[in-house]
């Protein structure tokens, strides 16, 4: 028996709430990075006086409260999240999985470090992403790594 197709005004709302919600991860990420760099910051500023939205806050550090804020709107997103894993040299990184890709955010020097799906991160972080990506099934290839200063669209990133 079959389900009884969805009108288009359903598949619209539905498609708007799924580009809300990675907008909103994009943008949890972003503010991760922002917080402590002060080139993102600065340029963050000037983007917020152009658009005329509000100044990001200055905050005295980057703590694992990013971490949290990111999980929350990846599971907004339908996503899920692993969560981060402390490196010998003391840098976080962790995994996130949406419905649509598998990306790995990585915190180093205060920054999320994006690359996109199927992709993996060099020198030392390579085992720790080839180990979690193959548990999970996923391909593990080549990267370009990515770094959130970088003016791009949001749905660059997606």
């Amino acid at each position: 028996m079959t389900s009884p197709s969805r009108t288009s005004e359903e598949r619209q709302n539905t498609k708007l709430t799924t580009k809300k919600a990675r907008k909103r991860v994009y943008r949890t990420l972003m503010a991760g990075y922002l917080i402590d760099h002060n080139h993102a910051r600065d340029w963050a500023r000037r983007l917020c006086a152009q658009r005329g939205k509000p100044p990001i806050p200055d905050r005295p550090s980057f703590d694992l409260n990013i971490m949290t804020a990111i999980e929350d709107a990846v599971q907004e997103a339908g996503g899920t999240f692993a969560y981060p894993v402390e490196q010998e040299d003391g840098r976080m990184a962790c995994f996130v999985t949406t419905q649509h890709k598998t990306d790995w955010f990585r915190i180093l020097n205060n920054r999320v470090i994006i690359t996109p799906k199927h992709q993996m991160v060099e020198g030392e972080s390579e085992e720790i992403c080839r180990e979690f990506l193959e548990k999970n099934g996923i391909p593990f290839g080549k990267f370009e790594m990515r770094f959130a200063d970088v003016p791009l669209e949001e749905d660059e990133f997606w």
